[in-house]
């Protein structure tokens, strides 16, 4: 039903992890099982274990050698990202593409594919925008402000005139397009959600729990300097301090450089808090059966960031679990719309109260809302469909 038409197609990404929830991975699983022609160009540096990718590659896959870095915000990053732009040019496959689609970040790849484009202006670029940099860069306010006086203009220009030059930019949230702004986006954009590829579209029976002694919260995924420990904190000490006497859970499920910060500020401030570390949790029915007894899921990022819906906000809907939310754009309107969580806002304290006084029935009625709008919007059938009838518009 979504066969790709018969085309010479190139997809570019810098980053690319063996995990099939990555937007990377999941584009490539689904591209290269309609369309095994496909080539895959992407550099041979992990990101996350900051060491080279140990993959195998054929006729199809192209690893890009690059040099590493070891941290996130540094020259040695920016250097990599330089060479991993600048050897695409020279790769005879991507000249003779009828279709190139490229993920940014790195916005530095988008300079070779335009040039090409240039000399050949047949061939069409879409561009996926997985993150929105400079905006979503993780900085202090002071260094934030500094930032914005004197890089970012300028990154923002090229940035934008790049999409503005493309032939239809992706996104997988309205609020990316609306920082970028309506004059600088080209005349064709779609939307194609995130994805959770490691969890089948399949009806589910939603997890009865009950919030009669206790209230589960979970915190998943990468807890690094973007994670707002302030709002963390500060939910938890409201909680706490409630009539209502229930015994409060933290659970999380994975990791970072900041995770054992937040354990001693949370025991500091906290003590009454029960903390449940499941470390990182790989296996799909392990995962599963954490998430089953959860009541709510926290997305706490910091404000200084930009992001409009994240991963773990996605896999907290696949599982039916309400979330508490602080970030801006397409996930708060989602919470306030639809009623599956709560949008913190500066309002803490009124928001634990809330939580502390919901019944059961309250929270099955939440729970069968969030799976409903899973289904609608993020599942497995909608990404494929939406990806494979964006790349065929061409």
């Amino acid at each position: 039903m979504y066969k790709l038409k018969n085309k010479k197609i190139s997809y570019i990404s810098y980053h690319y992890l063996e995990n099939q929830n990555f937007r990377s991975s999941a584009v490539w699983l689904i591209l290269k099982k309609e369309y095994p022609e496909l080539n895959f160009f992407f550099a041979n540096w992990d990101h996350l274990k900051k060491t080279k990718l140990n993959i195998t590659t054929n006729n199809h896959t192209h690893k890009i050698e690059v040099p590493g870095y070891t941290k996130n915000l540094s020259l040695s990053r920016i250097f990599s990202h330089v060479i991993f732009s600048a050897k695409l040019f020279f790769q005879k496959k991507i000249w003779g593409s009828n279709v190139i689609l490229c993920s940014v970040p790195t916005n530095l790849v988008l300079l070779p594919l335009l040039i090409i484009k240039l000399f050949r202006p047949s061939t069409k670029l879409i561009v996926d925008i997985v993150d929105i940099w400079p905006e979503a860069i993780p900085l202090g306010k002071t260094k934030k402000h500094f930032f914005n006086l004197f890089i970012a203009p300028l990154w923002i220009l090229f940035r934008n005139l790049a999409y503005k030059k493309s032939d239809c930019l992706i996104s997988h949230c309205e609020y990316f397009f609306e920082l970028i702004g309506t004059n600088s986006l080209p005349k064709v954009t779609k939307h194609v959600p995130l994805c959770l590829m490691d969890k089948a579209d399949t009806e589910k029976k939603i997890s009865e729990v009950t919030l009669q002694d206790e209230i589960h919260f979970l915190l998943l995924g990468s807890i690094n300097n973007i994670f707002d420990q302030d709002k963390c904190i500060h939910l938890f000490e409201a909680l706490l301090k409630n009539e209502s006497q229930k015994a409060i859970y933290l659970e999380i499920i994975g990791g970072g450089e900041q995770l054992n910060k937040l354990l001693i500020s949370l025991k500091s401030k906290c003590p009454k808090l029960k903390i449940i570390n499941h470390g990182f949790v790989f296996d799909r029915q392990a995962k599963d059966a954490i998430l089953s007894q959860i009541h709510f899921g926290l997305n706490l990022y910091k404000d200084t960031t930009a992001i409009g819906i994240s991963y773990k906000s996605i896999e907290y809907l696949a599982s039916g679990i309400p979330i508490i939310n602080s970030v801006k754009g397409d996930l708060r309107d989602i919470i306030k719309k639809e009623k599956i969580g709560y949008n913190l806002e500066d309002q803490t304290t009124e928001c634990a109260q809330q939580i502390c006084k919901l019944h059961d029935s309250d929270l099955k009625l939440i729970k069968e809302k969030a799976t409903k709008i899973y289904s609608q919007r993020f599942s497995q059938k909608i990404f494929i469909e939406n990806l494979i009838k964006t790349i065929n518009i061409f």
